[in-house]
């Protein structure tokens, strides 16, 4: 599954690249045994945070991902599903 970067934005909308900054995703899911795993912080790098190597550790029916900034309010994905 590919997720379009909508990288890190100020207030108006634009794209933040002057500051690297740690994004961490998580797993927002039903399944409580359902888990994120690979590398969940990474660096902005011109404002985008790119993850290359995640995955769910069982299959799960719907999920969302939550990116967290420190200071800001954590975004949802929407809902998809984790399929064998």
């Amino acid at each position: 599954m590919r997720i379009t970067p909508q990288g890190l934005r100020d207030r108006f909308g634009n794209l933040v690249r002057n500051v690297a900054t740690p994004v961490t995703l998580t797993l927002y899911s039903f399944n409580t045994t359902a888990q994120l795993l690979g590398t969940t912080t990474v660096q902005t790098v011109n404002g985008v945070a790119t993850f290359s190597d995640l995955r769910v550790n069982v299959e799960v029916g719907e999920v969302a991902i939550v990116a967290t900034v420190a200071g800001l309010t954590p975004t949802y994905s929407d809902f998809f599903d984790v399929l064998p």
